[in-house]
């Protein structure tokens, strides 16, 4: 998926203009935040109840209920959200997400019989192959044909239609609202909660690209939100991987404090050892890496791609301590870090917003930075431990990352003249060899074996192995497209 999605933003990136995908960040961003509160929640409020007789007919007749009103509020409602986002005549986009949502509502009771039967791998499979089509396949033939902003949204609606039938396939029957179904009142009650957390983590996920649309254009959210895509794209397989290692033995080890701190201990300071690298790479070549993967056209988004890189490491580094924060049973603890982070993504957007969205870059980096200190304090104090020497392995990369910059800022200067997709090659590959070399010393060596044998232990209580959740912070499992 990683090469696909790669390959995705580099093709429509040269096929679709800036505008075209403004608009379309800021319907899904718009779309996430409804799926949110109203099909995911009724989800996890279903899931919640248990496995008892009309719990599922309940969770269905409130999903198709739920989403149907917001579908119909989305839809009425898209004139003057298209002006507050300033989108000008593209309303038609947000009126269109109405049967995308629709579409996430039915496939409501499909998701919760899957998942109470711990059928992840199938789930994973059909998002897998609902996403390929989505990010990847629809949207570039489409772009082909010269469609633009509908390629995007057509994309959007194809992903949603393929994951729904996929998973009525997989699960081999409909489910229909109708009458009967008990616990109805302890749904909604469940769903008003599951809502109210994902209020406020949808504000921390999206808050900067509604802030942006509305003050600043959608031609400068194009921008911003290919920049934040780019930067994100080296960041999710690192963290990815990380994450589906450390998962099972913070599953398996929610007794043993000291297994805990271990692990993460161990992925913080492989994180900090190649995304640190990552992010001066970043930062040093970043307008060869905007012009070669993105095209000319971009290159107005590459001071706001240097500067989220600069939070590449921030952005990834908080999943092991929120997941260690989950489950040791603190998740109150994680939503006050959450809205706390929300809050200020939101008040960095409105402020920088002023000066364009870089400065809006700047804010969300410092108060990403912000969050990472908390949440980092917060679960060491959760395991009795000092936050001191977590930070210390933390800064591990920061020798490497220097050398690492310096190295790629020198090969690029002396390939000056260069084709540029050469010159961009050989300083990227020349410029991690620092980094590389980092892990031949024994510590690295013997960090990577360690986790990967706690990954391995026998005592593994039959985890799923499925990821603690995406790379934002609140680690919710509801992700943007990756268009």
């Amino acid at each position: 998926m990683f090469s696909a999605n790669g390959l995705a933003v580099v093709v429509l990136s040269r096929l679709v203009e800036p505008s075209a995908f403004g608009v379309i960040a800021a319907a899904a961003s718009v779309g996430l935040i409804l799926k949110g509160i109203g099909p995911f929640a009724v989800t996890q409020a279903t899931l919640q109840s248990g496995d008892r007789p009309g719990t599922l007919r309940a969770g269905t007749n409130v999903a198709w209920g739920i989403t149907a009103l917001l579908a119909a509020a989305l839809f009425l409602s898209a004139d003057l959200l298209a002006s507050l986002l300033d989108l000008g005549e593209s309303a038609w986009v947000l009126r269109a997400w109405a049967p995308i949502l629709l579409l996430q509502g039915a496939v409501v009771p499909a998701q919760v019989v899957l998942q109470r039967s711990l059928r992840f791998k199938q789930i994973s499979l059909v998002q897998s192959l609902a996403a390929l089509f989505g990010s990847a396949i629809v949207p570039i033939v489409l772009a082909l044909l010269g469609l633009g902003l509908g390629a995007l949204y057509f994309a959007a609606l194809a992903q949603a239609v393929i994951e729904t039938i996929g998973l009525f396939l997989v699960l081999r029957r409909v489910e229909l609202p109708g009458r009967g179904g008990s616990h109805t009142r302890e749904i909604l009650r469940g769903t008003q909660t599951f809502s109210t957390l994902f209020a406020v983590s949808s504000a921390s996920t999206q808050g900067d690209n509604l802030v942006v649309a509305g003050t600043l254009g959608s031609d400068a959210l194009g921008f911003y939100s290919r920049a934040y895509k780019l930067m994100a794209l080296p960041a999710n397989m690192i963290g990815d991987t990380i994450d589906t290692v450390l998962f099972p033995v913070i599953l398996r080890s929610r007794d043993d404090e000291d297994a805990i701190a271990r692990g993460i201990s161990l992925a913080t300071l492989l994180l900090s050892l190649t995304l640190l690298p990552l992010s001066a790479l970043s930062i040093v070549l970043g307008p060869l890496v905007v012009e070669v993967l993105l095209g000319p056209q971009w290159l107005p988004a590459v001071a706001t791609f240097q500067v989220l890189a600069a939070g590449m490491y921030f952005r990834v580094a908080t999943k092991p301590f929120a997941a260690a924060l989950r489950g040791l049973g603190r998740q109150r603890w994680l939503t006050i870090a959450v809205g706390g982070y929300a809050i200020g993504v939101v008040a960095a957007a409105f402020i920088g917003g002023r000066w364009g969205i870089e400065a809006v870059a700047v804010g969300v980096v410092i108060v990403l930075a912000g969050y990472f200190v908390v949440i980092v304090v917060m679960a060491m104090r959760v395991l009795g431990r000092s936050a001191m020497p977590m930070f210390g392995v933390a800064a591990t990369g920061l020798p490497a990352s220097a050398v690492c910059g310096l190295v790629a800022f020198g090969v690029s200067s002396l390939l000056d003249g260069w084709p540029i997709f050469v010159r961009l090659a050989i300083s990227a590959v020349v410029g991690f060899v620092p980094a590389l070399l980092v892990f031949l010393l024994p510590r690295p060596r013997r960090s990577v074996r360690s986790l990967l044998a706690m990954r391995r232990s026998p005592d593994d209580g039959g985890s799923d192995g499925s990821s603690d959740g995406p790379d934002r912070p609140d680690g919710s499992d509801v992700d943007t497209l990756s268009l």
